[in-house]
């Protein structure tokens, strides 16, 4: 079993845990460092036959069972294979305080200073800094079955391939496209919005000026 060491606030994909174990610097401060422990090759997704064990810096406390971890700005989250959450790090917000009798959970995800859960219903549910309204999940349908964070904004995807939106819209990162159809994923970046639909197509939203300036798209 491979152990890893990460600062957790820098990190915004557990693919990049081996990567930056090699380059962040660890000292004697490390309260905001934890070790991820998993069996073969670090991933975002740890199936049922790959689940791991995490390990809170200088603390005694271990958790087993952990199939997916959310980073947010100052906090984690994490969801356990029987379908509760948990969370650490910063908690100024309460976006570190999981709701009471939280269970049967199948997805997460954080935001700078809120956090999202996904349930087994198609509900989603919010918590923690709720100031430009990242929290204040709009009344629809349960049928959502992706979430995503980005700064103070979220995306949620229904099984109809329709997306909605909610949270900071200073740049337009929560107007979805109005003929916004057949959508699979979704994707929130700091104050921009990305959905894949069913044909391969992509689709962005928001600030997204500097990506289409410096990124070049392959088919």
């Amino acid at each position: 079993m491979a152990g890893l060491l990460i600062n957790w606030a820098l990190v915004c994909h557990p693919c990049a845990l081996e990567l930056l174990a090699r380059r962040l610097p660890l000292t004697s401060r490390s309260w905001a460092v934890v070790r991820l422990l998993v069996n073969g090759p670090p991933c975002a997704r740890l199936s049922s036959r790959h689940s791991g064990n995490l390990m809170i810096a200088d603390s005694d406390k271990k958790i087993d069972n952990v199939i997916f971890v959310a980073p947010g700005g100052f906090h984690c989250l994490g969801l356990q294979q029987n379908g509760s959450v948990l969370a650490w790090g910063c908690n100024a917000y309460g976006q570190s305080d999981v709701p009471v009798n939280l269970n049967r959970i199948t997805a997460i995800s954080a935001g700078r200073c809120h956090s999202l859960a996904l349930t087994h219903e198609g509900r989603v549910l919010a918590w923690g800094c709720n100031r430009f309204g990242q929290t204040a999940v709009p009344d629809v349908p349960g049928d959502v079955v992706m979430i995503t964070s980005g700064r103070n904004h979220n995306l949620a995807l229904r099984s109809n391939g329709t997306v909605f939106a909610w949270g900071q819209n200073k740049f337009g990162q929560c107007s979805v496209p109005a003929d916004l159809v057949n959508a699979v994923k979704v994707s929130a970046g700091e104050y921009y919005s990305v959905a894949l639909k069913s044909d391969g197509s992509v689709v962005m939203w928001g600030n997204t000026s500097d990506i289409k300036e410096r990124s070049t798209v392959r088919t």
